[in-house]
């Protein structure tokens, strides 16, 4: 018995490498730069790529053969997968008459009970085997399913479809024996095109029974469908099924241009056998395009240099069919991008895009890059200016643009009654935390200093603002009075009769002040003062965007001075202004 099953292990491995060396494809291990295998059926795959990973994809090709479907009577099912890619497409997808394709299934079954040791993988069988396959044997069929069952056939199709049932092909059920054209023996185009992947990716079964299966497949006799769409000398891996009115194949495909399953089911077609094969040759067609790689140059359409925090950008190319591009950015903290080129803004900052264009070149895959840089810019600008600073300058300047009143540069700002610290220093405490609070939610930020030694005036400040194209700017400032008991915070705004073009943005400016007034004492606690319309700041009337000043507190307030200058308070206070600030813009 030993004998006779090694002469015909050695007999199918024979007819393996018959078949094997007609392609290229199967000749090298091919890779990606992710060290993943994205080629060639005879090499250990990872599971990165498997049914249950696919992308759905082929737009191209599933709007051609929707065409190509439009004029033909009956009703067809399609599934395609690039087996390098891992994009798929599935046309009617639904339960469908199986014929043969069932055979599929029972060669996966039977297999998987061998490797268990609850079947033996003698002559007998193994010549059932090959009948139901190469010559679609029927009664080898049911002899293989009565082996299933213990020598009952109801019992060993009870068996395929708890197989199948367990390895996800649930459109799949299998009832009559073969040879009798039931059609309530049905499978999807799909459950088909998982069966062969899980072959192809020598995850069905084992490594060696999937190797032994596709051979099996190979040496396929019923060559009137898929094959007849391709090119003679192309490598198919396929299985036939038919009944009256019902044609369907199944295969995978080794090309130049992709390894790929196709799997075609038809029910009342007029020529379905030879539409089957105008089908696979329009799959063909498409992974195969003739591309001069020597010559092909690559191109990005519609590439961008900035893009806003939050924004999207679709990039295309000039990539035709057989040339797939696989996108890429060098950080992912700061943007992503989509197998379909979809580039997302997350961070401020630069990355470099990549696009890699990949084909197949006499079986080989080939790549060119092309790469790119894009900004990320915040995805709005805010001015923060903490007021005063460690020295105050008495020099005067202009209260606002060609006003012959004059003020101090920057005066020396109040202390805290209790805590003795500066409101300059706390001002630039609150606006650091407020910086990064606002560039965690993705905006950009410009501080007019950051740093208690430094000399620039109020004038200075606002210009700062205007230099830098800022879309708000936003003073912090801390209250003092003389009467101690007062306590709260208040928000100021310039008037719409403004005499200097700040007036432009009052009303801006007043919405911004309320949106953070708001967030603010809910977020504190702290008493709300309101609103205050002022004209007489320097630092406001200069600014030529919407201008805020929040009054944070009382340091003249022993228990005021106390809570603004603790951190958990400060906190509260920057969630607070964001929240504002956030709500102002819309976000």
């Amino acid at each position: 018995m030993k004998k006779i099953f090694s002469s015909m292990l050695i007999f199918l491995l024979m007819i393996g490498m018959l078949f094997e060396n007609v392609s290229q494809v199967q000749a090298a291990e091919i890779t990606d730069n992710d060290n993943h295998i994205v080629a060639a059926a005879t090499k250990t795959t990872t599971q990165k790529d498997s049914p249950e990973t696919g992308v759905v994809g082929l737009k191209a090709l599933k709007k051609q053969l929707k065409k190509e479907l439009s004029s033909q009577p009956g009703t067809y099912q399609i599934y395609v997968k690039n087996l390098d890619t891992n994009y798929y497409l599935t046309i009617n997808d639904s339960q469908m008459t199986s014929g043969s394709l069932m055979k599929i299934f029972v060669m996966l079954d039977c297999y998987n009970e061998v490797k268990k040791g609850t079947l033996s993988e003698d002559s007998t069988f193994n010549k059932y085997m090959w009948d139901m396959i190469t010559v679609s044997d029927n009664p080898s069929t049911n002899e293989l399913t009565k082996l299933l069952g213990d020598g009952s056939f109801g019992t060993g199709a009870a068996h395929v479809n708890k197989y199948c049932k367990k390895n996800k092909y649930s459109g799949t059920k299998f009832v009559a024996e073969m040879g009798k054209c039931d059609p309530r023996n049905v499978t999807t185009a799909k459950d088909c095109g998982w069966a062969l992947e899980r072959m192809y990716r020598n995850t069905a079964v084992d490594a060696a029974y999937s190797k032994k299966m596709i051979t099996t497949l190979k040496a396929q006799t019923r060559r009137n469908k898929i094959p007849a769409g391709v090119p003679a000398g192309t490598v198919v891996a396929n299985k036939t099924g038919e009944l009256p009115s019902v044609e369907n194949d199944a295969a995978i495909v080794y090309s130049p241009g992709a390894n790929y399953i196709l799997v075609v089911m038809s029910k009342n077609g007029v020529n379905a056998i030879s539409e089957i094969g105008n089908i696979s040759k329009i799959v063909y067609d498409y992974f195969n395009d003739k591309v001069n790689w020597s010559t092909y140059k690559p191109v990005v359409k519609n590439k961008v240099s900035e893009l806003k925090v939050g924004k999207r950008k679709k990039f295309k190319t000039n990539a035709p069919a057989g040339v797939r591009v696989k996108w890429s950015v060098s950080n992912k903290k700061l943007a992503t991008i989509t197998d379909k080129g979809v580039f997302t803004a997350k961070k401020i900052g630069k990355v470099k895009v990549t696009a890699k264009f990949i084909t197949r070149v006499s079986g080989k895959l080939k790549t060119k890059k092309r790469t790119f840089k894009v900004r990320i810019r915040g995805k709005k600008v805010i001015f923060i200016d903490p007021g005063h600073q460690a020295k105050a300058n008495v020099s005067q300047e202009p209260v606002g643009p060609g006003s012959s009143t004059t003020k101090m540069k920057v005066t020396g700002g109040c202390v805290g009654v209790s805590t003795g610290i500066t409101e300059g220093q706390f001002n630039l405490t609150v606006g650091l935390k407020l910086r990064d609070a606002l560039e965690k939610e993705g905006y950009e930020v410009v501080m007019s200093r950051t740093t208690m030694d430094v000399d620039i005036s109020n004038v200075e400040r606002a210009k700062m603002a205007n230099e830098c194209g800022a879309d708000i700017n936003f003073r912090i400032h801390a209250d003092s009075f003389s009467n101690s008991s007062l306590r709260g915070v208040s928000i100021l705004y310039p008037s719409t009769s403004n005499p200097y073009p700040i007036r432009n943005y009052a009303s801006d400016s007043k919405k911004l002040a309320q949106y953070v007034l708001d967030e603010y004492v809910d977020a504190t606690g702290l008493p709300n003062r309101g609103l205050y319309v002022r004209d007489d700041l320097s630092g406001t009337n200069w600014s030529k965007m919407p201008t805020v000043l929040i009054e944070c507190g009382f340091f003249s307030n022993p228990t005021e001075d106390r809570l603004l200058n603790s951190n958990s308070m400060q906190k509260k206070m920057v969630k607070g202004i964001v929240s504002g600030i956030n709500k102002y813009f819309g976000y």
